[in-house]
């Protein structure tokens, strides 16, 4: 089964306007521990089959999740900037063997992660969520 997360991580890492940043640190699902910042933490928090009455389409719509981290806020949201400008929303074609329908933006937010070691060094999350229509056929 073709992996779309790889497609769009393919994608993302091929734009220097986020690798300028982030170098080659866009991590599946969470970011390694002592992780260089700033760094992207990518999660594929839905996959929905599409449906018709008698069975499934073979389109799928995931929605994709892209935490940016770093040490500061203004370097996380620039790094949620640059997903947002790049182009992935004009994704359309076969990337990593996928066929992807269509890249929306579906939401962008900020998060604090506070320290749990019991210093004052915090993290900041900016999250970019990405609607990624692809064919699994």
């Amino acid at each position: 089964m073709a992996d779309v997360a790889v497609s769009i991580r393919n994608y993302l890492l091929a734009q220097s306007a986020i690798t300028d940043i982030v170098g080659q640190r866009i991590y599946a699902d969470a970011l390694p521990q002592n992780a260089t910042l700033p760094a992207i933490e990518m999660s594929v928090i839905s996959d929905v089959p599409e449906m018709q009455l008698s069975d499934i389409t073979g389109i799928t719509k995931a929605r994709i999740q892209l935490n940016t981290v770093a040490t500061r806020r203004s370097v996380a949201r620039s790094v949620s900037a640059a997903i947002r400008t790049c182009g992935v929303a004009a994704i359309k074609g076969t990337y990593t063997s996928v066929s992807i329908r269509g890249v929306a933006i579906a939401e962008t937010f900020d998060t604090p992660i506070y320290a749990t070691d019991g210093t004052d060094d915090h993290r900041y999350a900016s999250a970019v969520d990405l609607l990624v229509d692809y064919s699994e056929t």
